[in-house]
């Protein structure tokens, strides 16, 4: 069974990890940065001025291929 194989659950984990930490550090800098309100923007204004856009896009395409790899691990 693949729930009970050692480390099946750590790419999954580290994806939902390193999707968030996208949103929550894009996010940070855009209100240091002051490009947007600290209450409730949304989520799309928080990566649209560098340097938070970069860095949004980086960590969404190490999202993207850690979502590949959960794939290839689950259906092989």
């Amino acid at each position: 069974m693949l729930c009970f194989m050692p480390g099946v659950a750590a790419v999954p984990a580290l994806l939902v990890g390193w999707s968030s930490a996208a949103f929550i550090i894009s996010y940070v800098i855009a209100v240091l940065a002051g490009h947007v309100e600290p209450l409730v923007p949304y989520i799309s204004d928080t990566g649209t001025k560098p340097p938070e856009s970069g860095i949004f896009g980086f960590m969404i395409n190490i999202s993207a291929l850690l979502a590949v790899k959960n794939e290839i691990d689950l259906n092989g």
